[in-house]
Protein backbone atom coordinates (compact mmCIF):
# COMPACT_ATOMS: atom_id res chain seq x y z
CA UNK A 1 0.00 0.00 0.00
CA UNK A 2 1.45 3.33 -1.06
CA UNK A 3 -0.03 6.77 -0.46
CA UNK A 4 0.79 9.87 -2.48
CA UNK A 5 -0.39 13.45 -2.14
CA UNK A 6 -2.78 14.40 -4.91
CA UNK A 7 -0.82 15.01 -8.13
CA UNK A 8 2.20 12.95 -7.03
CA UNK A 9 3.16 9.48 -8.21
CA UNK A 10 2.25 10.03 -11.85
CA UNK A 11 -1.10 9.72 -13.58
CA UNK A 12 -2.91 6.41 -13.71
CA UNK A 13 -2.18 6.27 -17.44
CA UNK A 14 1.56 6.84 -16.87
CA UNK A 15 1.61 4.14 -14.20
CA UNK A 16 -0.21 1.69 -16.47
CA UNK A 17 2.43 2.23 -19.17
CA UNK A 18 5.24 1.74 -16.62
CA UNK A 19 3.67 -1.38 -15.10
CA UNK A 20 2.88 -2.79 -18.54
CA UNK A 21 6.56 -2.51 -19.50
CA UNK A 22 7.34 -4.88 -16.63
CA UNK A 23 5.33 -7.71 -18.25
CA UNK A 24 5.23 -9.64 -21.49
CA UNK A 25 2.96 -12.46 -22.57
CA UNK A 26 3.96 -16.10 -22.81
CA UNK A 27 5.17 -15.61 -26.39
CA UNK A 28 7.26 -12.53 -25.55
CA UNK A 29 4.80 -9.88 -26.79
CA UNK A 30 3.44 -7.00 -24.68
CA UNK A 31 0.52 -7.87 -22.42
CA UNK A 32 -2.82 -6.11 -22.55
CA UNK A 33 -3.74 -4.84 -19.09
CA UNK A 34 -7.29 -5.28 -17.85
CA UNK A 35 -8.51 -1.90 -16.58
CA UNK A 36 -11.85 -1.56 -14.83
CA UNK A 37 -13.67 0.55 -12.31
CA UNK A 38 -14.56 -1.14 -9.03
CA UNK A 39 -16.70 0.15 -6.17
CA UNK A 40 -16.25 -0.27 -2.43
CA UNK A 41 -17.50 1.71 0.56
CA UNK A 42 -19.38 4.03 -1.81
CA UNK A 43 -16.13 4.89 -3.62
CA UNK A 44 -15.00 4.16 -7.14
CA UNK A 45 -11.43 3.04 -7.76
CA UNK A 46 -9.47 2.00 -10.83
CA UNK A 47 -8.25 -1.58 -10.89
CA UNK A 48 -5.49 -2.63 -13.28
CA UNK A 49 -4.43 -6.26 -13.71
CA UNK A 50 -1.51 -7.78 -15.62
CA UNK A 51 -0.60 -11.42 -16.19
CA UNK A 52 2.40 -12.88 -17.95
CA UNK A 53 6.14 -13.06 -17.57
CA UNK A 54 7.22 -10.52 -14.96
CA UNK A 55 10.46 -8.85 -15.94
CA UNK A 56 10.67 -6.41 -13.05
CA UNK A 57 11.90 -2.87 -13.42
CA UNK A 58 15.00 -3.49 -15.49
CA UNK A 59 15.93 -6.71 -13.71
CA UNK A 60 18.06 -9.34 -15.45
CA UNK A 61 15.78 -12.12 -14.16
CA UNK A 62 12.28 -12.93 -15.35
CA UNK A 63 9.48 -14.70 -13.49
CA UNK A 64 7.02 -16.79 -15.53
CA UNK A 65 3.24 -16.69 -14.97
CA UNK A 66 3.03 -13.77 -12.58
CA UNK A 67 0.07 -11.50 -11.90
CA UNK A 68 -0.07 -7.96 -10.60
CA UNK A 69 -3.26 -6.28 -9.43
CA UNK A 70 -3.24 -2.58 -8.56
CA UNK A 71 -6.25 -0.76 -7.15
CA UNK A 72 -5.91 3.03 -7.23
CA UNK A 73 -8.20 5.00 -4.94
CA UNK A 74 -8.21 8.71 -5.72
CA UNK A 75 -9.34 11.13 -3.04
CA UNK A 76 -9.38 14.96 -3.19
CA UNK A 77 -6.07 15.28 -1.30
CA UNK A 78 -4.38 11.93 -1.91
CA UNK A 79 -4.15 8.77 -3.97
CA UNK A 80 -3.68 5.34 -2.47
CA UNK A 81 -2.27 2.40 -4.44
CA UNK A 82 -3.07 -1.13 -3.22
CA UNK A 83 -0.84 -3.60 -5.09
CA UNK A 84 -0.33 -7.34 -5.01
CA UNK A 85 2.27 -9.04 -7.18
CA UNK A 86 3.46 -12.61 -7.34
CA UNK A 87 2.97 -16.00 -8.94
CA UNK A 88 -0.52 -16.14 -10.46
CA UNK A 89 -1.56 -19.01 -8.20
CA UNK A 90 -0.59 -17.02 -5.09
CA UNK A 91 -2.26 -13.80 -6.27
CA UNK A 92 -5.44 -15.73 -7.08
CA UNK A 93 -5.53 -17.05 -3.51
CA UNK A 94 -5.19 -13.50 -2.13
CA UNK A 95 -7.58 -11.73 -4.54
CA UNK A 96 -10.70 -12.16 -2.36
CA UNK A 97 -8.87 -11.09 0.84
CA UNK A 98 -7.73 -7.95 -1.04
CA UNK A 99 -11.35 -7.12 -1.89
CA UNK A 100 -12.46 -7.92 1.68
CA UNK A 101 -9.82 -5.50 2.99
CA UNK A 102 -10.96 -2.79 0.56
CA UNK A 103 -14.57 -3.24 1.68
CA UNK A 104 -13.52 -2.90 5.33
CA UNK A 105 -11.81 0.47 4.88
CA UNK A 106 -13.25 3.25 7.00
CA UNK A 107 -12.53 6.70 5.64
CA UNK A 108 -11.89 9.53 8.05
CA UNK A 109 -13.22 12.99 7.38
CA UNK A 110 -10.46 15.49 6.47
Amino acid sequence: ITEFASGEGGSIEDNIVRWNNQFRDFEGAPVKPVVEQIAFQGLTATQVAFRGEYMGAGAAWHKPDHTMIVVVLEQPTKRVFFKILGPTETVDIHRDPLYEMLHSIELLSP
